[in-house]
């Protein structure tokens, strides 16, 4: 099966998107092909996008929108944690060059995982960045999987664990008793 979008122009000048789908037929000289109108799908879909970029851009959390393991967007909060210069200072780097030697090839796994998976999503977990003068951020993080540029991506938050949460959460613990 493969499946193919572009767009024609009507007898009438108007401009719409079509995709078309050939699969097999039940002998190897036959092919059978479907074609459909997906003119307002692809509208939908480059506004939802809009949208995405613009939330990501105003959020006060640090954002990366990963596709394939390199970093395709960030956002002002997480290029001011991770050290950054100017809006384009993490895209199009390889994400493992963002992680912490000793999270990078986990964190990317389930990364891949969740942005494979339809509605995929990881829960809120520790991962460790580095910012690019090599200082650590210990960190939580969630991802979830998003459509970017027509294809499935991965938005990453994150924000820097403080001191005094882990301490907190330190004392919690040690009131538990097993």
């Amino acid at each position: 099966t493969e499946k193919v979008a572009y767009r024609v122009r009507c007898a009438d000048g108007q401009e719409r998107w079509v995709e078309t789908v050939v699969q097999s037929g039940p002998s190897p000289e036959l092919v059978v092909c479907m074609t459909r109108d997906v003119t307002e799908h692809k509208k939908n879909a480059t506004a939802l996008e809009r949208g995405l970029h613009t939330l990501v851009h105003r959020s006060p959390e640090a954002m990366l929108l990963v596709q394939g393991g390199r970093v395709k967007d960030a956002n002002t909060a997480a290029i001011e944690l991770l050290g950054g210069r100017g809006d384009d200072g993490f895209v199009e780097r390889p994400l493992r060059g963002l992680l912490h030697p000793s999270d990078a090839t986990g964190e990317l796994e389930a990364l891949s995982a969740v942005e494979t998976a339809d509605d995929g999503s990881l829960a809120l977990h520790d991962v460790c960045f580095l910012r690019s003068d090599g200082q650590t951020v210990p960190s939580q993080a969630f991802a979830v999987s998003v459509a970017h540029a027509g294809r499935s991506a991965v938005l990453l938050t994150f924000h820097a664990r403080s001191k005094a949460a882990d301490a907190l959460v330190a004392e919690r613990l040690s009131l538990i008793h097993i």
